[in-house]
């Protein structure tokens, strides 16, 4: 057999790790196990792998990796393809294999994971109540989003103009769509960078107007109740299960919010990421001050004031040109936020729900649904956003629920992904079991925040179930 150049399991390993990073013995013969691949066996039992064994490896890692393709749609198109050339040509594998470095077109991004449920499929061979389920969970987040931004800017305007709250949603619905609908993400881009610099000079310009009319800190702080501004009673004026409930609903909420991952994944340099990141984190501390100081003075010079309606009463006093300069940031900050949301859902229903359904999906096809279902998402956002009124709950809900079925998958799946100690069934059951905690702990009305037990809940689950499935399930493999 020796001059038909077999390699072992090992050495092909070895020689498609560069490209594929997560491939490992146990992973081969996982796809021998359902049937895409069939090795040739030594008289003892071992496999080896010829020239074609391995070009065929090849393109099955590729199609997983870069076009997100479940097992069984991998296996059909085996099977439908004329040759195995012809379809290593179509997927974008154009030199013989192995290839010495990854195609073209994943080297356009730092990884060609695009959205959550890409990373918890990258965990369990794409499976498609994973993808699915946590898809359906990725949404909320944005959605919550929508529905909180579309709220928020009416009951703003609302304050300037007197227009209806319901007429000024719609309407923003509306500019929102045609915004975003030619472009796409690039539309999200732009509005970001016009975003940031509408925002910087009106940060600027409002701490000096809040300064000069609301007057020196001290007098702020004279003329605001002791238990907002003392140490410590007033990091817990609002109530300690109010705070526990935002901690554990924004936090883990946040660290589960795709938009998040699809700016960093859009990277192309590595190193960019710290610096991006580092960034990030002084320009929230920054914005963090100024809020706290805006939101003092307000109160000093209006005491009566709504929390909600505290940036539309400012607006109210503010001289006519710097009033067209706050409503320059709001369009800029309604086009960023709106767009990007909007975006961030309808990515997850086409992207991670209907192509997994119909993986033969054309683009062209895929890209009409899309703007379809822009006008769909916009006109739901629109009616929940009449509807529920409230904007720091309805954001605190989606954030709580998504974070209750998200966090543990997520975070403790790529840790424990090297240990083979997370299966399938058990990612299953860590998400049912976080929204279930949630409902549950709502509907007996517990002290404790609800989003604490659907976490704790999500925990167990995935540590249980995937205990007692180990021996029955495929672990996670790196």
């Amino acid at each position: 057999m020796a001059e038909r150049n077999y390699l072992s399991i090992g050495q092909v390993v070895n020689l498609l790790r560069g490209a594929y990073p997560d491939l490992s013995n146990s992973k081969i013969r996982f796809l021998e196990d359902e049937g895409l691949i069939t090795p040739h066996r030594t008289p003892k039992g071992y496999r080896q792998y010829s020239k074609e064994d391995v070009d065929r490896l090849e393109v099955i890692l590729h199609l997983q990796k870069t076009r997100y393709m479940p097992l069984n749609v991998i296996k059909q198109r085996l099977e439908n393809a004329t040759d195995l050339s012809t379809l290593a040509y179509e997927v974008g594998l154009l030199s013989d294999v192995p290839l010495k470095t990854e195609p073209k077109e994943t080297k356009q991004k730092l990884h060609p994971i695009e959205t959550i449920p890409d990373m918890l499929g990258s965990f369990c061979d794409n499976d498609l109540f994973v993808r699915i389920l946590s898809s359906v969970l990725t949404i909320l987040v944005p959605f919550g989003w929508l529905i909180n931004q579309l709220t928020a800017f009416a009951k703003i305007y609302r304050e300037i103009t007197g227009i209806p709250l319901e007429i000024l949603i719609v309407s923003m619905a509306v500019i929102s769509i045609l915004f975003v609908m030619p472009a796409g993400m690039k539309t999200v881009a732009w509005t970001d960078f016009f975003f940031a610099c509408f925002m910087i000079l009106m940060m600027v310009v409002t701490f000096v107007f809040v300064a000069k009319n609301g007057g020196s800190l001290a007098e702020v702080k004279a003329a605001l109740p002791e238990e907002i501004i003392g140490f410590p009673k007033g990091f817990v004026s609002v109530g300690w299960t109010t705070i526990f409930l935002w901690i554990f609903s924004t936090v883990p909420g946040g660290m589960t919010n795709q938009m998040y991952f699809q700016r960093i994944c859009a990277i192309k340099e590595k190193k960019q990421i710290n610096k991006s990141l580092a960034i990030t984190c002084i320009v929230t501390l920054i914005a963090l001050g100024w809020s706290c100081f805006l939101g003092m003075g307000i109160r000093a010079m209006n005491p009566n004031i709504e929390g909600e309606n505290a940036t539309g009463w400012l607006l109210t006093q503010l001289p006519v040109w710097l009033i067209a300069l706050f409503a320059g940031l709001i369009v800029a900050t309604i086009m960023s936020t709106i767009s990007s949301a909007a975006q961030s859902v309808v990515v997850n229903i086409t992207h991670d729900i209907y192509q997994q359904l119909h993986p033969e999906v054309s683009s062209q096809k895929a890209l009409k649904l899309s703007r379809l279902l822009s006008v769909l998402v916009m006109a739901v956002a629109c009616v929940l956003a009449i509807l529920f009124p409230h904007v720091l709950s309805v954001l605190v809900t989606t954030y709580a629920y998504s974070a209750a079925g998200l966090a543990a998958p997520m975070y403790l799946g790529y840790a424990l992904r090297k240990k083979n100690k997370v299966t399938t069934m058990g990612l299953r059951a860590s998400m049912i079991c976080g929204i279930l905690g949630c409902i549950l702990s709502t509907l007996l009305k517990s002290t404790i925040p609800y989003v604490i037990w659907g976490i704790l809940a999500s925990v167990v689950a995935l540590f249980l179930v995937s205990a007692l499935t180990k021996g029955s399930a495929k672990a996670l493999k790196e």
